[in-house]
């Protein structure tokens, strides 16, 4: 099988292979495919399927110069940032994998066993000469990536649940780049388990938002709060979330019947008395 490696392979994880040992390789196994051990420099993005590919690259997740195509998608190379941890993400019922700590891709000039050949798709007009130049892979690209591997078809584009990226409650502080889905998915939860209706808790979430240096766009925030909400209705089932809570109708002014008709109504100032 063209995927499976042919040696143990986990200490290269730490160290680099000599040119000794990848000559003895070619030697012995002169039709093998080669490997990328991911983690250390670089994060590769994996999107199996023509769906996966067309999320890629609809702006909702960062741009990368580096592309692979492969048999039935593309692997898009980030470099690792090591201010966050990106274990590998592999999993046979997701649509997009993340090749992180603990993980590896096939390289280009590889074939498939399929016959297809792994072939690099490189943007000219975004000169790179290494994966150190290569941009980050943040925490709100995995957070969106993660989201789509578990969005519902059957009920749309707001069918998925976020409980892998829900983190402890936010306090409603601003945010940086790289924590403002969690932090809106954090306080949209707290709103609604506070007893909002669906457009107070999006009006929350949305004036939070405007606080931060670089706020999400509406689209994003609408994601969110949806997901949160279909995450709390599948947690408690029964228990309706309102759209918008119904205004009471408005009380009419009540006016005392009296028997006779009040002396100011009728009668007129210095008129003399009958």
């Amino acid at each position: 099988w063209p995927k499976n490696p042919l040696v143990s392979w986990k200490q290269y994880q730490d160290k680099e292979p000599t040119d000794d040992e990848i000559e003895n390789w070619a030697q012995r196994w002169p039709y093998a495919n080669y490997g990328i051990i991911t983690g250390k420099n670089v994060v590769v993005v994996d999107a199996d399927s023509k769906e996966a590919v067309e999320f890629m690259e609809s702006g909702k997740v960062g741009r990368t110069p580096w592309k692979v195509k492969t048999a039935k998608g593309k692997h898009y190379y980030f470099q690792y940032d090591h201010s966050i941890e990106i274990h590998n993400s592999v999993n046979t019922t997701t649509k997009i994998d993340i090749r992180g700590e603990g993980g590896y891709v096939v390289a280009p000039g590889s074939v498939h066993h399929t016959g297809v050949v792994y072939e690099w798709e490189l943007d000219q007009t975004w000169p790179i000469n290494s994966v150190h130049d290569l941009p980050y892979l943040s925490n709100d690209d995995i957070a969106v990536i993660k989201a789509f591997n578990v969005e519902d078809k059957t009920i749309g584009n707001f069918g998925f649940s976020i409980n892998a990226y829900l983190p402890t409650k936010h306090d409603g502080s601003p945010v940086e780049e790289g924590g403002r889905n969690n932090a809106a998915a954090s306080l949209a939860g707290q709103y609604i388990t506070a007893g909002h209706d669906l457009k107070t808790v999006t009006q929350l979430v949305s004036q939070w938002n405007n606080t931060n240096a670089a706020p999400l766009d509406t689209q994003e925030i609408n994601t969110t709060v949806a997901s949160v909400v279909l995450t709390h209705l599948r947690n408690n089932p029964g228990v309706a979330i309102p759209l918008e809570h119904e205004k009471p109708e408005p009380q009419q002014p009540t006016i005392e019947v009296q028997d006779e008709m009040p002396s100011h109504l009728y009668k007129v100032p210095g008129a003399p008395r009958t």
